[in-house]
């Protein structure tokens, strides 16, 4: 075989896989099926294309697509509590979609259990994947239910017709809390621009950062038959 031969046969197989997501170098997300579903059963298909990706993007930036990622962010660990203790005291977040435990609850978690990180099976525990996903999207839906009873009617409007300003402000809400993002669009209107430099930088950052994830996973060739899903 020729140098040169050898040398075009190294470059494609260097090229990565378009069945790869430049998201998925350490976890890959096996859940497409389920977030379709998911997705189709929450806001309708009709809204799926855009739903999808923002969904996906947020799995992304809670996660990394890591099913038995967990947060530390009340001290559990300096406490002396193991992970499910922890969380369990309201100290920490946990699984693909980063629930705290009363969140969970609320979307009917019975228990945390990080053994279920790898089921394929829908169980209400923190840790299911599947249980995640779906009460993701329910728990996004309900914060933009409630962000439209807003009173101001431009505000309003701006949100039931512009995508985008409405999941800006709503996972805006998912990481800082839905009313203070409501008293947000009370006090600052329709411009995000203005509304994001009232926040704190992490939601502000956290939505726009799932935004621009989603654009990039658009136009990844790993993405595309979502539409087909």
């Amino acid at each position: 075989m020729t140098l040169s031969l050898w040398l075009s046969l190294l470059v494609v197989f260097s090229l990565p896989s378009p069945s790869i997501s430049k998201y998925e170098k350490k976890f890959v997300f096996r859940w497409d099926t389920v977030l379709a579903q998911s997705v189709d059963s929450v806001y309708g298909r009709r809204y799926r294309t855009d739903k999808l990706f923002y969904r996906l993007a947020q799995v992304y930036c809670e996660s990394g697509f890591n099913p038995r990622a967990t947060s530390d962010y009340g001290g559990w660990k300096k406490a002396g509590l193991d992970t499910v203790a922890g969380i369990k005291a309201g100290k920490g977040a946990a699984g693909l979609t980063q629930f705290i435990w009363s969140t969970a609850k609320t979307y009917g978690a019975k228990d945390v259990n990080p053994a279920e990180a790898s089921s394929q099976i829908e169980r209400p525990i923190l840790y299911n994947p599947l249980w995640g996903i779906r009460s993701m999207s329910l728990y996004m839906k309900g914060i933009e239910r409630f962000l439209l009873t807003v009173k101001n009617v431009k505000t309003r409007h701006r949100l039931a017709t512009n995508d985008r300003f409405l999941e800006l402000v709503a996972c805006a809400g998912y990481n800082t809390g839905p009313a203070r993002m409501r008293d947000r669009l009370v006090k600052h209107g329709t411009c995000w621009d203005t509304i994001k430099m009232s926040i704190l930088p992490e939601p502000r950052n956290y939505a726009e950062r799932i935004e621009k994830v989603a654009n990039e996973m658009k136009a990844e060739p790993r993405w595309p038959r979502y539409r087909g899903l």
